[in-house]
């Protein structure tokens, strides 16, 4: 998909250290893409997001409420982070549960966060592994986050909601909607627009202009790893995915959301048994300037 070496490196063993409220993250080369926020009790998320020409393209809120024309709408929307609305019931998308970050390991190009998520009474349910990974190449920028996902003790149920699961809150200028919206909104089947959401496809598209500065992102997903079974209850396709994707900026792809989209049918459970483990990639590809369109 990306095809510039961005491989999963997330097994790599690291010491125990008091975890930072934020690390910083760079490309591959060195350069500053933002900062990864790691806040106990909520999901990782890298703010800012900038682009190769340092273009700022995700949402400020809820980590500042100085960028003028930004809506602090969803508090829970948080630049660019992993969450779901239901764990065995637990809505992690809106808080309810608890994200709790044990070990983080930061080089050029990477950060990985070792963690758990746990319900409002404190149990643990699934160990996580939230992977941040950055290559730029000449005038592009590809950033993928990975969510590695397996059990702790027990058999854990992803349910069928719209909340979730991998995602990012666009800057206000790539809205479709909204009193700065430049944007449009496009994906892999030919819907634009408002009917983009919910529909399955292997990509979404965003343009706009942010600052005078043409912008393009490139939405992906993939089932990077899997085991037996799993993917077909994960969604059946490695590459396509439904979109919970919003004309005020909302992107996310939801292998596990199925009736909440349609509106029919009967709800998809997906199922991870212990000792299984799956793992999902949220791919973007970042263009500025006159080649994004």
């Amino acid at each position: 998909m990306l095809g510039v070496g961005l491989g999963c490196q997330a097994s790599k063993a690291v010491s125990k250290q008091p975890v930072p409220l934020a690390v910083q993250l760079t490309s591959q080369t060195g350069n500053v893409v933002g900062m990864v926020h790691l806040e106990q009790g909520k999901p990782p998320a890298l703010w800012p997001l900038r682009t190769i020409d340092h273009v700022e393209v995700t949402r400020a809120f809820p980590f500042s409420d100085s960028r003028s024309g930004e809506s602090h709408d969803h508090p829970h929307h948080r630049s660019m982070w992993a969450a779901h609305g239901d764990v065995n019931g637990v809505d992690f998308w809106h808080g309810e549960g608890h994200m709790q970050h044990d070990s983080v390991d930061v080089q050029d190009g990477q950060c990985v966060i070792y963690g758990l998520w746990l319900d409002g009474q404190g149990k643990a349910l699934l160990r996580s592994i939230v992977s941040y990974r950055v290559v730029d190449e000449r005038d592009v920028r590809h950033v993928e986050m990975e969510l590695v996902l397996s059990p702790v003790d027990q058999p854990v149920v992803l349910g069928d909601t719209k909340e979730g699961t991998l995602a990012v809150r666009l800057a206000p200028q790539l809205r479709v909607d909204g009193a700065v919206a430049t944007g449009t909104l496009a994906n892999s089947q030919g819907d634009s627009g408002r009917a983009v959401w919910g529909k399955a496809g292997t990509w979404v598209k965003v343009t706009g202009d942010i600052d005078g500065e043409l912008v393009a992102i490139t939405f992906a997903w993939a089932l990077s790893v899997t085991t037996e079974g799993a993917l077909h209850e994960a969604g059946g396709n490695s590459k396509s995915v439904r979109w919970h994707a919003r004309t005020y900026g909302l992107i996310a792809a939801n292998p596990f959301g199925e009736r909440a989209f349609v509106g029919v049918g009967t709800s998809k459970e997906t199922r991870l048994e212990r000792g299984q483990r799956l793992a999902m990639t949220l791919l973007m590809t970042l263009e500025t300037g006159p080649g994004a369109s």
